[in-house]
């Protein structure tokens, strides 16, 4: 039977500490941190499911 929703995805987020670290960054540098946080919200083995 197929799953009754699509791929887990965490939800990922950024206090403001990291909103300040983030803007001090280049353009070359946020692409990069970009696409690890994608990266990093869509592996199931990192973080907690809020299944309860």
């Amino acid at each position: 039977m197929p799953p009754k929703h699509g791929p887990w995805c965490a939800h990922v987020v950024l206090h403001d500490v990291a909103e300040r670290q983030i803007d001090a960054r280049n353009d070359a540098d946020r692409e990069v941190l970009d696409a690890a946080i994608v990266r990093l919200s869509l592996d199931d083995r990192i973080g907690a499911r809020g299944d309860g």
